[in-house]
């Protein structure tokens, strides 16, 4: 509306005092306060925000931005509210009869908004936020819904009757400590009290084979108590001023860091130093079996955690005369060492008996891997030029 009266005018930009403007979204306030400043990748809602700062620089003059409480009309009388306040609360009225007669009848206005040089869409859908979610999320959907039909949970034609966002968020809540957004690096460091004495009782078996191992009293020091602070403890500070060479090994761990060495990742360096003090010492073991050994156990420790924290999840992957083992204290069992082997013990075995009737139920069952080649990416991603309509 700007544009179009100053498209029309003869007054001079120059001429016009700062334009004042409310809004109740803290955020399109500090997006067009700052018009240099790059969004980032997975902004939300970009495209707006573009064009907002598009009609921004091409209006010529200066808007001052403040914001207002929104529907403060639910909790004040309406004498009781400001101008720009019932201005508000009028704006928001006619924004959702706009959008509720938009639904009803089927109308909307086209997704492509003026001064759009490029529109990105996967799988047919315009991307608002971030192209990488929107990729990833649409080729998730192809191999959960074909992971689901081949095991028998949803059929392929009904995947997209149901509200998934709801079971991602339930799915994405550690079960043991109720924290959002778990992710694989959680597993490891969640802190509940049965996981976390569950874990120290893995690293303490660790730490044990590693004595047996005949390794470096020294490694076995900066092995504990680098899994011990679970990412929080930075070794190197332990040999900053004895023993320096040990010091040098401890930065680069600390550098490549804790979840790269719980999974697996051992440096090189570290094998050399092994290999150094067996040849001092008297002993049978060699330095590849001490490596291969530590990296399994290392694997072991991590897979332990998941197998406690899936057995609170899933307890339909077991057959139903082994679902008592769920139906354990993990407070208590975690802080019993022989408890927990025992049950570790008795959970994969009841594991390896379901999938072994699994694979008698469904012979093609066998084959277990999903697909992640070629077919199971999105359809289409599509990056549309825009002519300029200007």
């Amino acid at each position: 509306v700007l544009l179009a009266v100053i498209s029309t005018t003869s007054v001079s930009l120059d001429a016009i005092p700062p334009v004042q403007a409310h809004c109740d979204n803290m955020g399109v306030i500090n997006h067009n306060q700052n018009l240099t400043r790059s969004l980032p990748e997975k902004q939300a809602q970009a495209d707006l925000i573009r064009l907002c700062r598009e009609y921004r620089r091409r209006l010529g003059f200066s808007i001052e931005y403040h914001h207002v409480k929104g529907h403060l009309d639910k909790v004040l009388r309406w004498d009781q509210l400001t101008r720009v306040q019932r201005e508000n609360c009028i704006v928001d009225s006619v924004a959702r009869s706009a959008l509720l007669d938009a639904f009803l009848d089927d109308t909307y206005i086209s997704s492509i908004f003026p001064h759009e040089q490029v529109v990105v869409k996967v799988d047919g859908k315009r991307v608002t936020g971030s192209p990488s979610t929107a990729i990833g999320r649409a080729w998730g959907y192809k191999v959960a819904r074909e992971l689901f039909h081949s095991r028998k949970i949803v059929d392929r034609k009904h995947f997209r009757l149901i509200y998934w966002d709801g079971v991602e968020s339930l799915l994405n809540t550690c079960p043991s400590c109720n924290c959002n957004n778990e992710d694989t690096s959680h597993v490891v460091r969640c802190p509940s009290p049965g996981r976390t004495a569950f874990y120290h009782d893995s690293v303490s078996d660790l730490i044990e084979w590693l004595k047996e191992a005949d390794t470096d009293p020294q490694l076995v020091y900066m092995i504990e108590e680098f899994l011990s602070g679970r990412g929080d403890v930075k070794v190197a500070s332990l040999f900053a001023h004895d023993l320096p060479i040990y010091g040098f090994l401890a930065s680069l761990m600390d550098e490549v860091g804790f979840d790269s060495f719980v999974e697996g990742r051992i440096l090189t360096v570290l094998v050399e130093f092994q290999f150094a003090h067996y040849q001092e010492i008297p002993t049978r073991w060699t330095v590849e079996r001490w490596a291969k050994g530590l990296i399994q156990r290392l694997l072991g420790l991590t897979h332990r955690q998941w197998l406690y924290r899936n057995a609170v999840v899933d307890p339909q992957d077991l057959l139903p005369r082994d679902r008592g083992l769920l139906n354990e204290n993990f407070e208590t069992l975690g802080s019993s060492p022989a408890a927990c082997e025992l049950w570790i013990a008795a959970m994969e075995v009841a594991i390896s008996a379901a999938e072994h009737a699994r694979r008698q139920d469904d012979p093609s069952s066998h084959r277990r891997r999903v697909t992640t080649g070629p077919n199971y990416a999105p359809r289409t991603v599509e990056i549309v030029p825009i002519v300029d309509t200007e």
